[in-house]
């Protein structure tokens, strides 16, 4: 599975609300599960590859994509 990085694959992975318990300095999950902190889902557990529309990208994904 190498679409997880990908800026514009529009995982739960790459976005805003995605946290897991442990993450690199840079913001990027270690985990590929985690809980979603969107307002509407908050606590919901979420796997990398589940959507959602209300998606916004992470600092560190659009950092990655720069370099």
């Amino acid at each position: 599975m190498e679409t997880y990085e990908d800026h514009n694959s529009c995982h739960c992975h790459t976005c805003k609300h995605f946290q897991t318990d442990v993450a690199l300095s840079n913001g990027k999950p270690c985990r590929f599960v985690g809980n979603c902190l969107h307002p509407k889902r908050f606590g919901f557990r979420r796997d990398a590859d589940d959507q959602c529309p209300d998606h916004k990208f992470a600092d560190w994904t659009k950092a990655e994509v720069v370099e």
